[in-house]
């Protein structure tokens, strides 16, 4: 493997992501059978905060960021659109799509917005999507009980938004901190709203990361926790175990990256995404998104269009180019 190979690669995701906005100038994706439109402001902070420190990717993302910054809401948060309540995660990720591009917060913007996501903080350090508003909103089903009480998945997105703004030594760090490493099973977490681990895994261990709190036992651990679920073929599944998927691949992929490991494993995982790449720029759509408690309270899965997978595959690339070229300064 080369880093020319990996360039060409990249480019090209970036290109098809770049072409892909919608006329709002913001990523749409999740789009529903029934005609529903799906997300565009949750989706948007995704993806951005995944591709915008490539320098590909960076001049779309940051042009987002600015169509997301103007998109907030009055309680100071962002929600899975324009028209849904605020929510945890969305606020999270669009602040860390305004740090991955470098994009200036003004005070007005970031102050309520850290406020937002302080605001659903449990006591168990850990971050719900949503706190009493969204209980009022969408009712008090059994099936959607997940939706009120602290995840994983979301209080890692919390985590690393907090990290990225707030001083170190502000006590919901170290509360968020204390949650998530706890909240594994078998050295890996499960989330709540992704299928297979992850998802979970790859932010959790990049939040703990960026505090600091991944002792070197700990990450070998959690490394071989990850390499144990792979594939036959060298992947990582989702919903079905057993297929590997690009989605998958490319976060267990940066979670192995973050945690400094090494082995074939990574250049495997690289062959497999760089062979599920389309002609037009984009990786094989394989974001399957679960949605416990749904609209009808049963669990949806909606899977993505390939935006969202593209924008993590990319990531890991970058991240592995980034091993590949400078091991030790490569920030990712």
């Amino acid at each position: 493997m080369n880093t020319q190979t990996l360039d060409a690669a990249i480019d090209r995701g970036a290109a098809f992501l770049a072409a892909d906005r919608a006329p709002d100038g913001l990523w749409r994706d999740y789009v529903r059978e029934d005609g529903r439109p799906g997300s565009n402001v949750w989706i948007s902070g995704l993806i951005a905060a995944h591709v915008g420190r490539i320098p590909a990717a960076r001049p779309a993302a940051a042009a987002v960021v600015a169509a997301l910054l103007e998109r907030r809401r009055p309680g100071g948060g962002w929600g899975y659109d324009e028209e849904l309540l605020e929510d945890c995660d969305s606020t999270a990720w669009v602040l860390l799509a305004a740090r991955a591009t470098a994009t200036p917060l003004p005070r007005d913007v970031l102050i309520p917005g850290l406020r937002f996501l302080l605001a659903h903080q449990r006591e168990s350090g850990g971050f719900v999507t949503y706190g009493p508003e969204g209980v009022r909103l969408f009712g008090a089903i059994a099936e959607r009980e997940g939706w009120f009480t602290p995840q994983p998945c979301v209080s890692a997105a919390a985590l690393a938004a907090l990290a990225a703004y707030a001083q170190p030594e502000l006590p919901a760090i170290a509360a968020a901190v204390h949650y998530l490493e706890h909240s594994t099973v078998d050295e890996l977490w499960r989330p709540y709203w992704w299928y297979g681990f992850t998802y979970a895994t790859c932010h959790a261990v990049r939040a703990l990361a960026q505090v600091g709190r991944l002792a070197p036992a700990r990450a070998a651990a959690i490394a071989d926790a990850v390499r144990r679920a792979r594939c036959e073929d060298g992947g990582w599944a989702g919903k079905h175990p057993g297929r590997s998927l690009p989605f998958p691949t490319a976060l267990a992929l940066l979670t192995l990256l973050d945690l400094g490991a090494v082995g074939p494993e990574l250049a495997d995982a690289v062959e497999l995404l760089l062979a599920w790449q389309r002609p037009d720029g984009s990786f094989l759509a394989s974001a399957e998104l679960m949605v416990p408690g749904g609209a009808s309270a049963e669990t949806m899965t909606l899977l993505d269009t390939g935006r969202v997978t593209t924008a993590c595959v990319l990531h890991s690339l970058h991240a592995y180019r980034g091993r590949l070229a400078a091991p030790r300064q490569e920030t990712t």
